[in-house]
């Protein structure tokens, strides 16, 4: 469900990028498209979430190479726990 007066969809994982970088979710930052997005399926769009936190937990640490692994691993730990505090 889209939260039709910022245009941003709610979710649980929202909740965690927005812990881990405040300007991952500023409503400022979405801008309404004058082309509608292809839909996507489940996977594609859990993929994207736990990617976008993956490169937030990199930034945290100052972009250090040879944690890309981890930080991937530690995104989609928090994703999953995220999905399953909602259901």
């Amino acid at each position: 469900m889209s939260n039709q007066l910022s245009g941003q969809p709610k979710s649980p994982a929202r909740a965690f990028l927005r812990r881990i970088s405040p300007h991952a979710v500023d409503s400022n930052s979405v801008q309404p498209s004058a082309v509608e997005p292809e839909p996507a399926d489940a996977s594609s769009l859990r993929a994207d979430l736990i990617a976008t936190a993956a490169y937030y937990l990199a930034e945290r640490r100052g972009f250090v190479p040879g944690y890309e692994l981890a930080d991937w691993l530690a995104a989609e730990r928090e994703i999953e726990r995220e999905e399953a505090d909602t259901n």
